[in-house]
């Protein structure tokens, strides 16, 4: 019996669906975010799917209440806002702590629950990349020094992870 070649043992065409995948939580500012910062997400999420990474999105995964009614609820019921929003929280804690990296973005809008991410990710010891506009000195330093590195734009973040050769389709 001859020796195989490559070609005998690895499948024609996409070879995306024979990598593992790797999943990704996607941090940023929502309550005080335009669209509770959904549009910037699919965007990513779509562009981090051609290096077969699959994207956490936490609107999508915290149904059941729309972003009006949070608003109402937070003014009329203070109570069981927050106990919603604890509930909220410890689920995109355990989606940080099971993925495996973390992207977040930021762009000066205020936030909040991004600053917690970072740092839930930073100590588990996740990856974590922020892409950020903002010049440097603006990034809060408690927030800067929980990122494994950061990047000016998406287009830096994917050339980096493309490097990685994990990543490399």
């Amino acid at each position: 019996m001859g020796k195989r070649k490559i070609d005998d043992i690895l499948p024609s065409g996409d070879l995306t669906n024979c990598l593992p995948k790797k999943t990704c939580y996607l941090a940023g500012p929502m309550e005080y975010a335009k669209n509770n910062g959904l549009d910037w997400r699919l965007v990513y999420r779509d562009e981090l799917a051609k290096l077969n990474i699959q994207c956490i999105i936490p609107e999508e995964e915290e149904t059941g209440m729309t972003e009006e009614d949070m608003r109402i609820l937070k003014e009329e019921d203070p109570t069981q806002y927050i106990k919603i929003m604890r509930q909220f929280i410890e689920m995109d804690l355990k989606f940080v702590e099971d993925c495996d990296m973390v992207v977040a973005f930021w762009d000066g809008e205020r936030m909040s629950g991004t600053i917690g991410e970072a740092q839930h990710a930073y100590l588990h010891g996740t990856p974590i990349y922020l892409v950020s506009p903002r010049p440097f000195t603006e990034i809060p330093g408690w927030f800067a020094a929980c990122f494994t590195e950061t990047f000016e734009s998406l287009g830096c973040l994917l050339l980096y992870l493309n490097k990685q050769s994990f990543y490399r389709v």
